[in-house]
C-alpha cells in the first residue's frame, strides 16, 4: 500500500478510569496523525453481551469502549476460530478480550480481510491473526534442531542409519552416499515424530477445547478443573519444544 500505516499495539488496564484515559490518548493521537490505522491487542473491556461466557449485563466499560470506537470511526472485522480470547485460570469465566480495529481507509482498501481467535495453548489468551492476502514462503530447507538432540528416538535414527548403510566405492563417494541417506532417514523420522506430536497435540487440545466449551455453558466441577489444568502443562511441554525451534529458526546463523 502507499502512504502511512500506524499500527498501535494495545494492553489497556485494569481500572475504567484509566481505560478512559487511554482512549482518549488514542483518540487524540489518531486524530493528530495522518495515514491509516490498526489497533490490535488487549483491549480489556468487551462490547457486547455475547462478549462474555456469563452473559452479564453490559457496564460502563462497555459504553466507554463503544463510544470511543464510534468517535474514532474504527472498525472491526467479524472474529472467526474461538469465540472468545481470554479464559480465567479456574475456566470458570470466558471473554472476547482482544481484537483488531481498523480505520475507514483500512477496511476499504481490505473489505475481505479475516481476523481469527486461534487455539489457545499456554496463554490464558488466545492468538488473533489479521489476514490480508496468502503468502506462500515455499519449502523449507531440511536442518537439524537443538531440541532434536535431547530425543532418544532421533540419536538411534542417526546410529542405525550410519551403521547399516553400506556403499562402495572411493571414501569420498562412501562418505557423501552414507550422508544422503541419512538425511533421507532423518527426513522420514521427522515426518512420523511430527506426526505423532501433533496426534498427542491435538488430543490434549481436544480434551482442553471441550472443558472450555462446557465451562461457557456452566462452571467447571473441581475434577474438570484439574483435568484442565493436568491438560494445558502437557501441552505446554509439546509447546515449548516447538518454541525451541522457532527460536532457532529466527537466527540467521546456525
Amino acid at each position: 500500500m502507499t502512504g502511512t500505516l500506524n499500527v498501535a499495539n494495545v494492553y489497556a488496564p485494569q481500572a475504567p478510569a484509566d481505560k478512559r484515559l487511554l482512549w482518549d490518548d488514542l483518540r487524540s493521537t489518531i486524530d493528530g496523525m495522518q495515514g491509516e490505522w490498526v489497533l490490535m491487542g488487549d483491549f480489556n473491556a468487551t462490547r457486547s453481551v455475547s462478549d462474555r461466557s456469563t452473559n452479564a449485563h453490559l457496564d460502563s466499560v462497555a459504553h466507554d469502549f463503544n463510544s470511543f470506537i464510534s468517535l474514532s470511526s474504527l472498525n472491526e472485522y467479524n472474529m472467526g476460530g474461538d469465540k472468545f480470547t481470554w479464559i480465567k485460570d479456574d475456566g470458570t469465566v470466558l471473554s472476547k478480550l482482544d481484537r483488531f480495529l481498523v480505520c475507514n481507509g483500512f477496511l476499504d482498501r481490505w473489505p475481505l480481510a479475516t481476523v481469527t481467535a486461534l487455539k489457545r495453548r499456554w496463554s490464558d489468551h488466545n492468538p488473533v491473526t489479521l489476514v490480508t492476502n496468502h503468502l506462500d514462503y515455499g519449502p523449507s530447507p531440511l536442518k537439524i534442531y537443538n531440541s532434536w538432540l535431547s530425543d532418544s528416538s532421533f540419536n538411534e535414527v542417526v546410529n542405525a542409519s550410519w551403521s547399516n548403510s553400506r556403499f562402495y566405492g572411493t571414501p569420498d563417494y562412501i562418505f557423501c552416499r552414507k550422508l544422503k541417506k541419512l538425511k533421507e532417514d532423518i527426513k522420514m523420522w521427522r515426518v512420523i515424530k511430527c506426526g505423532q506430536d501433533k496426534m498427542a497435540q491435538q488430543q490434549l487440545e481436544d480434551v482442553i477445547a471441550t472443558l472450555e466449551r462446557n465451562a461457557a455453558a456452566c462452571p467447571l466441577s473441581v475434577d474438570d478443573r484439574k483435568k484442565r489444568l493436568e491438560a494445558k502443562k502437557e501441552l505446554l511441554a509439546i509447546e515449548m519444544k516447538v518454541k525451541q525451534d522457532l527460536r532457532q529458526k529466527a537466527r540467521v546463523k546456525w
